[in-house]
């Protein structure tokens, strides 16, 4: 956390006028909600990656997409599976 501010803070330092300073911090938030909101994503696959695993699924393909936000686009990779059914005979 204190890394985020001290960069927010030498962002702001940088600019010259008020506006600038303000279209830094825009940008910069903006920035930060996409590494939040990927990181999210990857660990929810990761999660849903396990638990299709222990139930006898192999990872097919990989899925790659946008979802657009307010706050922008986020690249988002995703396993797609393919489920193993077992029968008993």
């Amino acid at each position: 956390m204190e890394s985020i501010v001290a960069e927010l803070v030498e962002r702001i330092k940088s600019k010259e006028t008020f506006l600038e300073k303000e279209q830094a911090m825009s940008s910069f938030f903006s920035n930060l909600n996409k590494k939040i909101a990927h990181r999210a994503f990857c660990k929810l696959d990761d999660e849903l990656t396990d638990e299709w695993k222990k139930k006898g699924s192999k990872i097919d393909r990989k899925s790659q997409r946008k979802v657009t936000f307010l706050f922008g686009e986020v690249d988002n990779v995703k396993d797609i599976f393919f489920l193993f059914c077992y029968t008993i005979r």
